[in-house]
C-alpha cells in the first residue's frame, strides 16, 4: 500500500478493519490491482472485446462495488501515439449498499466489455490500449469497503482478418512486426501532397514511395523512424529528467511520497512503471515497445 501525502486524483482507498484510510495506487505492484491482457486480437467487423479484472492479491476478504461497465474507460492509440478512439469517461458515483460485492483473498472479479460502438471506425492495424478503472463508494458502505482509480493498465491489439485464430506467439510476433511493415501500407492510401505538407520526419516519410521516383528515399525513413529507439541509459537518463522537471518522484509520484509496503516496482521495472502511468513521459523520452 501507498500513502500519499499531496492528495491525487489517482489515488485509490483501501480502509481494513481496524486500520486507517490509506490511499493506494492500484499498480502493478498494488496489491488490490486491475489486470488486463498483454495481447489482443480482434477482427476488423469486431466485436472488439477485452476482459478486465479486479484482482485482490491481499490476505484477506475486501469488499467493492460490483465490476460496472460504466466504471471503466478505454483509449486505443495508433502507433504513432495519436488517439484512435476512446470510450465515454468512467462513472464517478455512489451506488447503494446492495451493489456491493464481496472479494476474496486471491480472487478476481472478471469485467467483459465490447467497444466495439465507440471504435467502429477503427481500421485494420496494430494499436496499444489503456484501461482506467474506477471503483466507486457506496451508500453505507462498511469499513473495509475498498474505492478508488485503477490504472491506466496497458496492452497491445491487433486488428486484422484472422487474427483471432493465431496462436500466442504468433500474435505476438505479429504485433512485433506489424507497425514497420504497415507504413507502406498507409503510404499507398496517403495523398500525392501527404508527404509535402507533414511537419514531422515520421509523417513526412510514409508519403514518399507514393511517388515512383523516390523508392531509395523510403528506407531511410523507415530507419529514422527506428532511430529514436535510445539506450536504456539514454531513455532512463530522459525519464529522470522529465521527472524532475514536473517536480515528481523516481515513481512519477509527488515527492515526499512515502511507500509503507516498499517502492511500487523495482529498479528493472521502474521506466515502464513511469511510462505506463504518463503517455507525456513516454512520448517525451520515445520509450520503446508502448
Amino acid at each position: 500500500m501507498i500513502r500519499r501525502i499531496a492528495p491525487i486524483l489517482a489515488a485509490a482507498a483501501l480502509v481494513v478493519a481496524g486500520c486507517a484510510s490509506t490511499p493506494s495506487s492500484g499498480g502493478h505492484q498494488a496489491p488490490i490491482r486491475l489486470t488486463v491482457p498483454e495481447l489482443v486480437a480482434w477482427e476488423p467487423d469486431g466485436p472488439f472485446d477485452l476482459k478486465l479484472v479486479v484482482f485482490n492479491g491481499t490476505q484477506m476478504q475486501i469488499q467493492i462495488v460490483g465490476v460496472k461497465e460504466e466504471a471503466a474507460q478505454v483509449t486505443l492509440f495508433r502507433p504513432d501515439g495519436s488517439v484512435a478512439c476512446k470510450t465515454r469517461n468512467p462513472a464517478r458515483k455512489t451506488y447503494d449498499v446492495w451493489w456491493i460485492r464481496k472479494l476474496n483473498a486471491g480472487t478476481g472479479m472478471e469485467l467483459r466489455l465490447d467497444v466495439r460502438s465507440e471504435c467502429r471506425d477503427l481500421t485494420a492495424g496494430t494499436y496499444r490500449y489503456e484501461v482506467i478503472y474506477v471503483a466507486n463508494p457506496a451508500h453505507g458502505a462498511p469499513a473495509h469497503m475498498y474505492q478508488g482509480v485503477f490504472g491506466p493498465e496497458t496492452g497491445r491489439v491487433l486488428v486484422a482478418e484472422g487474427a483471432t485464430r493465431l496462436k500466442y506467439e504468433e500474435l505476438r510476433a505479429a504485433l512485433d512486426t506489424k507497425p514497420a511493415d504497415a507504413a507502406p501500407a498507409v503510404a499507398a492510401t496517403a495523398p500525392a501532397t501527404a508527404g509535402d505538407g507533414a511537419p514531422a520526419a515520421d509523417a513526412a516519410a510514409p508519403g514518399q514511395p507514393v511517388a515512383p521516383e523516390k523508392p531509395a528515399d523510403a528506407a531511410p525513413a523507415t530507419a529514422a523512424q527506428q532511430e529514436p529507439a535510445a539506450s536504456p541509459a539514454e531513455i532512463r537518463a530522459c525519464v529522470d529528467r522529465e521527472l524532475a522537471a514536473r517536480g515528481l518522484n523516481a515513481y512519477g509520484d509527488p515527492k515526499g511520497t512515502i511507500y509503507n509496503s516498499g517502492t511500487p516496482v523495482d529498479e528493472y521495472g521502474r521506466i515502464l512503471y513511469v511510462a505506463s502511468r504518463s503517455p507525456a513521459i513516454r512520448h517525451a523520452c520515445n520509450i520503446p515497445r508502448f
